[in-house]
């Protein structure tokens, strides 16, 4: 990969189009350092690291694009902004003057006018610009500087009520399931146009099921009331402190599928190791007090889409003890360690601890608010 650069901006009010297109991207990279993970080294940046468009911060970011580091070969960077404003416009400057190397860099932004996708590529070292030019300009030619360097620059927009049904067959071709047409209907009935939810529906399916082709009755059972468990209830049961629903769940989940067991555990093992990982940052960042946008970019950056998720995570990172939060993700570790060594039933039962620490968490200290 000497030399080699690639930049996207993906641009969409839909995060699940940005987030599935960001993971085949990343997805591809990985792949090509899965037998030394040491050499990939991985950014994540959301607008509030950059302060304000008065006085932006553009010296991480900077570093990171121009300094490869030790022993590492390629870097991915993602940066989550909340509009194509001035601060944009300072950080696709930089980015086009520098002109990075070895570097995947995603740049996620809320839909923009494809007017901006319209503009012709323009040498950000061409020809000094006049300082007396509007912002709108400035954000033309920001688009058209990166542009310059070949990034690639998307406007991604959801299906519309007539295209539900083949984005349904598309996302579970990638699934291997199939549907038959009364399911499609019953799905886009159901999920009423949220594509983070149909995505979910069809992974849980393929992980729970024995069987790949997908039927009315199956859907319906899937969203009745007693049935629908998926691996984000398992983490929303443990950052709520709801003791018995978490090993209700985990019972559910695991028990009743035989073969499938592992790719559950596996599953809820990744779902808590994000969770919990997300809410590190949080606390590392304090950043408790997001405005909307930022809140929207950076948990979008985890795929934490769901408001009410969002606030039992920010609600858990101002609120568990430290010493709490560090052995919730010992146990965590000692889950995955046991799962990559193929012990799956020594895995599901440190999930069943998880579940059961939740119980005593009250004697540290009374998180029933969250």
């Amino acid at each position: 990969m000497q030399n080699f650069s690639q930049i996207y901006v993906l641009s969409s009010d839909e995060p699940f189009l940005k987030n599935d297109f960001s993971s085949k991207l990343t997805s591809r990279v990985k792949e090509n350092f899965k037998d030394r993970p040491e050499a990939l080294d991985v950014r994540i940046y959301t607008a509030s690291d950059f302060g304000t468009s008065q006085s932006p911060k553009l010296a991480s970011l900077e570093n990171e694009l121009i300094d490869p580091g030790f022993f590492i070969e390629f870097k991915i960077i993602k940066i989550y902004l909340k509009d194509l404003d001035a601060l944009s416009v300072a950080i696709f400057n930089s980015i086009a003057k520098i002109n990075p190397k070895n570097v995947l860099l995603i740049i996620d932004l809320p839909r923009i006018n494809s007017s901006y996708v319209k503009v012709e590529a323009k040498d950000i070292n061409a020809k000094k610009q006049s300082s007396k030019i509007t912002l709108e300009t400035k954000k033309k030619n920001a688009i058209a500087y990166l542009k310059f360097i070949n990034a690639n620059i998307n406007v991604l927009y959801p299906p519309d009520e007539k295209e539900l049904p083949q984005f349904i067959i598309n996302r579970a071709k990638s699934y291997n399931l199939s549907l038959d047409n009364n399911a499609i209907d019953l799905l886009v009935s159901l999920c009423e146009g949220n594509l983070s939810l149909i995505d979910q529906t069809l992974n849980i399916m393929t992980v729970t099921l024995k069987t790949n082709f997908i039927t009315e009755d199956i859907i319906e059972n899937y969203f009745s009331k007693d049935s629908r468990y998926t691996i984000y209830d398992f983490t929303s049961s443990i950052l709520n402190l709801n003791s018995a629903r978490a090993l209700n769940i985990l019972n559910s989940l695991c028990n009743d599928h035989g073969s499938q067991k592992g790719n559950v555990i596996y599953s809820l093992i990744r779902e808590l190791e994000k969770t919990f990982n997300c809410i590190k940052e949080i606390q590392n960042k304090k950043l408790f007090h997001m405005q909307a946008r930022d809140k929207i970019a950076f948990f979008a950056s985890y795929q934490i889409m769901h408001p009410k998720s969002q606030e039992s995570v920010l609600n858990a990172a101002k609120n568990m003890p430290l010493n709490f939060f560090m052995h919730v993700t010992y146990q965590i570790a000692k889950a995955s360690a046991q799962y990559s060594n193929f012990k799956v039933d020594e895995a599901y039962l440190t999930l069943q601890n998880i579940a059961i620490m939740m119980t005593n968490i009250n004697s540290i200290v009374n998180l029933r608010e969250l």
